[in-house]
């Protein structure tokens, strides 16, 4: 994706958790490989520390400027598609 794209976003509703809320929206702005990679965390029971080292793919974020009401924000690339129509 590269800017002026015209992309859908999705994002998970707040009012009905069956569906997924949905916008068509312009690219202003992209931020490659910013999201997932490796991370640590570890937690203890009882007497033993368990660590555990985790692993996500990279992914990058896209700023979308939302035509039906303005706003701009941030979003994952997995939430964004282009249109081809």
């Amino acid at each position: 994706m590269k800017v002026g794209d015209l992309v859908r976003v999705k994002w998970p509703s707040s009012i009905n958790f069956m569906a997924d809320e949905v916008a068509l929206g312009e690219v202003t702005d992209c931020r490659p490989d910013v999201l997932g990679g490796s991370g640590f965390t570890s937690w203890k029971t009882r007497n033993k520390w368990h660590p555990e080292m985790t692993t996500a793919p990279k992914r990058g974020e896209v700023r979308v400027l939302c035509y039906d009401d303005g706003s701009e924000s941030w979003y994952d690339e997995l939430n964004v598609e282009l249109v081809t129509e």
